[in-house]
This record gives structure tokens, C-alpha cells and sequence, in this order.
């Protein structure tokens, strides 16, 4: 079968699959585009669109040129979905291809939508009826995707260990969160009854040395009365050391966002 054959194919299939959200923008180039929701947008507020260019030797020896638009996605986002499409292109060289892109695109999207959801709310989290409420305000950083691991930070301004206990309950009341492979967690507290002496701790959840490094962290940037929170999601894949520095960057830039130590 030639390329013009396989393509063709391929571009019937998709359409059948996809109906109206397929469309065929210029056939003497060879374009396409398809749009996407995600299933966690019921309002579809947040509207993704893939386009295709496919070059006359696709897919024997060319990939598909591929432009994205997706105004609510950011500039690294799109840069990381784009460096996982050029991964299955580079692996799937003479195959048909389109269809996994657009699963790739999909399955991105559908996960980043779900953790903006929990960013987006900024509410505050049930109290467990065993704790002593507290009004206390839980802030959530923007989450980021490495190889299917998703990190997001949360932040809440505490006094005591007591409303550090309470925070991290509240917290774990959220299901996403508290099925997080690891909430790793660090604070600093000063406490005026005890001549303003500092306490601090910190709890790794299972990811060695994370815990140290988010104390460490909150030492560097002389942050007081602060507890910061880091899930991760793992993906599947092991990220060596930059674990370490996507949980340092999200956790920092929550504390930078909030004014908090050094900038």
C-alpha cells in the first residue's frame, strides 16, 4: 500500500470515528483539523484544536506537521505536549500515526483540566469531624506534567501544629489528593509563647529526601508561619533527580506567588 492509499484510509477512519469534529481544511495540502473537549469540561470552556498537514511522503519517511491551538494551555504545556507527539512520531516512523497523537492530545488534556479544576476552586476543604475546626484558607498552585507524573503544590498559612494537622486534614478530604502516590509536606512556625521559638518539620510521604529539600526551601526563603504541601501523581515512569526539582519549582513559585521570603 503507498502513502497516498494509507492516508486515505487513515483520514476515513477518523472521520468515522470523530464525525463533525473532523474537518477538512484544504485537500491540495493535505489538511486536517479536529476538535476537542475534554471530558472533565462539561461547559467546554477550555476548546483544544489539532491540525494536521501531511506531507506527501507521510507516513513512509515524513511525520505530519502539527500546529495547536489551545489559548487557555500554556507556553510549557504546549511545548511538553508537543516534545510527546514528536516521541510517538519518532517511534511510529512509516505507521499511521494521527490517531495516537490525537489520544495523546486527549489524554493531556483531560488530566490538565481535572488539576486546574482543583487550582480553580481555591475553596476550603471539609474538616474532619475528629479535628478541631478552623477556618483556615488552602491555596493551590498551578500543577505541571513530566513523562505522565503531575506535580501541584498547596499552601496554607498556619500558626500552630495544631492547624497544621487540621490543614493537612482538610486537604486529604479532597479524593484526587489524597490519592496522590506522595503529599510531601514542610513548615515553619513561630511560636510567641515560647519566646518566639521556631518550630519546623517535615514529612517525605515515601519520596526520600523531599521533605528535607521543601524545608530547606522554606529556610532559604525565611518563611514563617507557612506550611506547604506537594503532591505527585507518578505517571509510571521514574524521573530521577528531576523529581526533586519539579517539586522544589512548584512548591516555590506558590510561595513566590504569595509573597512569602525571598523573590
Amino acid at each position: 500500500m503507498d502513502n497516498e492509499e494509507m492516508k486515505n484510509d487513515e483520514i476515513m477512519a477518523l472521520s468515522a470515528i470523530y464525525g463533525d469534529d473532523w474537518k477538512v481544511e484544504n485537500l491540495d495540502t493535505s489538511t486536517f483539523s479536529l476538535r476537542i473537549f475534554s471530558e472533565n469540561d462539561p461547559d467546554k470552556i477550555h476548546p483544544s484544536t489539532i491540525e494536521f498537514r501531511l506531507p506527501q511522503k507521510y507516513p513512509s519517511e515524513a511525520k505530519p506537521m502539527i500546529t495547536i491551538s489551545a489559548p487557555w494551555m500554556s507556553r510549557e504545556d504546549k511545548s511538553m505536549l508537543i516534545d510527546d507527539i514528536d516521541t510517538i512520531c519518532d517511534e511510529h516512523l512509516g505507521e499511521n500515526v494521527l490517531y495516537m497523537i490525537i489520544e495523546k492530545l486527549k489524554q493531556f488534556i483531560n488530566e490538565k483540566i481535572s488539576f486546574e479544576k482543583i487550582e480553580e476552586s481555591n475553596e476550603i476543604l471539609q474538616m474532619n469531624e475528629n479535628i478541631e475546626p478552623a477556618e483556615i484558607m488552602i491555596y493551590h498552585g498551578s500543577p505541571i506534567t513530566d513523562r505522565k507524573s503531575t506535580f501541584q503544590a498547596h499552601l496554607a498559612f498556619v500558626e500552630s501544629l495544631t492547624k497544621v494537622k487540621n490543614v493537612l486534614v482538610q486537604l486529604k478530604t479532597n479524593k484526587k489528593i489524597d490519592e496522590a502516590t506522595h503529599n510531601i509536606y514542610a513548615y515553619r512556625i513561630i511560636d510567641p509563647e515560647r519566646a518566639n521559638k521556631l518550630d519546623q518539620d517535615y514529612d517525605d510521604d515515601g519520596e526520600t529526601h523531599a521533605g528535607s529539600r521543601l524545608l530547606k526551601l522554606l529556610e532559604n526563603m525565611d518563611a514563617k508561619n507557612v506550611l506547604v504541601i506537594v503532591s505527585r501523581w507518578f505517571g509510571g515512569t521514574l524521573l530521577g533527580v528531576d523529581r526533586f526539582r519539579h517539586i522544589q519549582n512548584v512548591a516555590k513559585e506558590l510561595l513566590v506567588k504569595h509573597n512569602i521570603g525571598n523573590k
